[in-house]
């Protein structure tokens, strides 16, 4: 996990929306914390499911993954 964060509040917006909210909202979140080619990377998000969006979980969690195979443990973070 290298972010995560809140989707809006209100209403569930719905599957697709969810879905376009978070990949968008990592892939930023992505460049601010590595200085990694996203390209490499498959980048992805947890979030809530929709039963649970009426109890106030909107936290996405942010994930990290190498395309090739590579090292899944560590740090992304470059200093």
């Amino acid at each position: 996990m290298f972010a995560g964060f809140d989707l809006p509040s209100g209403a569930c917006p719905g599957q697709t929306q969810v879905d376009s909210l978070s990949e968008t909202g990592c892939g930023t979140r992505f460049g601010d914390y590595s200085a990694a080619d996203p390209s490499t990377e498959r980048l992805f998000g947890v979030y809530p499911l929709e039963s649970n969006w009426a109890r106030g979980d909107r936290e996405v969690a942010c994930i990290a993954t190498p395309l090739d195979g590579g090292l899944t443990t560590g740090s992304l973070r470059t200093s």
